[in-house]
């Protein structure tokens, strides 16, 4: 009987025992029950860090680059992050100068930086087809060619880098100190040009010059160079019209721009602040960056012509554009050629381009 009694008291304690454990855990859908939260029920896949990322760009303050794009872009980004995100901002090429970034953003100088393919020889090879002489006067719709070479496409010089506003110029314009109307213009002017320009100027009849940008302005004015090849934008921001003359519009020839990052610093962040970083920049190219250009070249003029009553705007007609941009096809040609020799179909890449800018030329036409 003793046994009996003990052994059903041991049985009482036990199930005691129990209830009490089971009346202890958290409910299956309390936020403190999740294996990612802490005892006050808060979710540790998401941090209260702020991450910093540095910023580089030869624009300074007052440029228009800077002021609609650089900053508004950085911006937007802290802003969508609610403050996890913070940019320090290294402007006018302070950190990085023009040429500069790419191997900055590589080695952990610069986390992001504004950039130009035109600038490195052999890095951005499909980028710089788009800069050939392909007669395309809408920088809008060849920035959409632009995005989609980069994320469609996926042309492999991108695959260290995560772009964030791929950007074409529009129209270039020359600015001289010389009417330029005709081909037979060009023969014996000294222009100052880039890397990636140098052969256009010489196609041409010109002779390219090469310096650095803050000589531009004093070189045109002293006339040791007759011109330069310009963006709008640029030329508008830099006051070449004050010492210049003449402007021609080269509504064949465009140029390329962007901003962009470190994918591994990319990937060193939270898989949120990526998103965020992914889907702030795809709003902002499509509300801003991607128009950016193509604002410019009505606005750079009346610019030009307030400050410069005697500035004259060459635009050449039809036949005359088709004559230059006939000038050119040699260049474009070998050009796609040596696409070839660095294991690029160049090709098939020149119709995908110019397959994708029909397309978008229609919805993106040139102003």
């Amino acid at each position: 009987m003793k046994k009996t009694v003990a052994l059903l008291l041991s049985l009482i304690m036990c199930l005691s025992l129990a209830l009490t454990s089971c009346s202890s855990t958290p409910a299956a859908n309390s936020p403190s029950g999740s294996p990612n939260a802490t005892s006050d029920g808060k979710d540790t896949t998401k941090d209260d860090k702020v991450y910093e990322l540095i910023y580089s760009t030869i624009n300074g303050t007052n440029s228009a680059m800077y002021q609609n794009v650089d900053a508004p872009l950085m911006r937007a980004i802290e802003k969508a992050s609610n403050g996890r995100i913070k940019f320090v901002e290294y402007l006018g090429g302070t950190l990085a100068a023009s040429g500069e970034g790419h191997n900055a953003v590589l080695d952990g100088t610069c986390d992001v930086t504004f950039d130009a393919p035109a600038w490195y020889s052999g890095v951005f090879p499909l980028s710089i087809l788009l800069e050939q002489g392909l007669g395309f006067a809408s920088g809008e719709a060849l920035s959409w060619v632009y995005y989609d070479l980069i994320h469609e496409y996926k042309a492999p010089e991108y695959d260290d880098l995560v772009v964030l506003a791929p950007m074409c110029s529009g129209p270039r314009a020359l600015v001289s100190n010389k009417p330029v109307k005709t081909l037979k213009d060009w023969s014996g002017l000294q222009i100052r040009t880039n890397s990636s320009m140098a052969a256009v100027v010489k196609a041409w009849g010109g002779t390219p010059v090469t310096m650095g940008t803050s000589e531009v302005y004093e070189a045109l004015q002293n006339h040791l160079v007759d011109g330069g090849i310009f963006s709008y934008e640029s030329m508008t921001g830099s006051k070449y019209y004050e010492v210049c003359n003449y402007i021609t519009d080269l509504s064949m020839l465009q140029a390329t721009v962007c901003i962009y990052m470190s994918k591994e610093k990319y990937n060193s962040l939270p898989a949120d602040l990526q998103k965020i970083i992914t889907d702030t920049s795809y709003d902002f190219f499509v509300s801003t960056s991607s128009k950016f250009y193509s604002n410019y070249t009505d606005q750079g003029m009346e610019t030009a012509e307030k400050a410069n009553s005697n500035i004259e705007w060459i635009k050449l007609d039809d036949a005359t554009r088709d004559e230059w941009t006939k000038a050119l096809s040699g260049l474009t040609d070998s050009y796609v050629d040596s696409l070839d020799s660095m294991g690029i179909d160049g090709k098939a890449a020149l119709k995908w381009i110019n397959d994708k800018y029909q397309h978008y030329v229609e919805l993106y036409p040139a102003k």
